[in-house]
C-alpha cells in the first residue's frame, strides 16, 4: 500500500514539475490588439499628433472590450507608448 501511495505521489510531483514549465491557460491576442501591437513598434517613426491618434484609438478599444486589458499584448502596447512618450497615459 505504501509503494502503491509513494508511486502515485511522484507521478503527481513529475506532472506538476511539467505543468510548472508552461501555463495551463494560454489565451491569445484579438485580432485588433495584434494590430496595435504591431502599429505600437513603429511609434518613433510617428509625429507627435499621430502617436496622440493611436493613443486615443487604443484607449477607446479597451473601453469598448474591457477584457482587452487582459490580452497578452496589451502590456507590450503600454510599454511601447511609455517608451516613445515618457509619460504612462493607461492609469484611470
Amino acid at each position: 500500500m505504501k509503494k502503491l501511495l509513494l508511486i502515485v505521489a511522484a507521478v503527481l510531483l513529475l506532472g506538476l514539475a511539467y505543468y510548472g514549465e508552461k501555463p495551463l491557460l494560454t489565451q491569445n491576442s484579438l485580432p485588433e490588439m495584434e494590430a496595435f501591437y504591431n502599429e505600437s513598434l513603429h511609434l518613433d517613426q510617428m509625429s507627435a499628433d499621430s502617436v496622440e491618434n493611436y493613443i486615443i484609438k487604443v484607449k477607446g478599444f479597451t473601453i469598448n472590450k474591457p477584457n482587452a486589458k487582459y490580452d497578452p499584448l496589451y502590456s507590450s502596447i503600454k510599454e511601447n507608448i511609455k517608451k516613445k512618450t515618457n509619460k504612462d497615459y493607461f492609469i484611470y
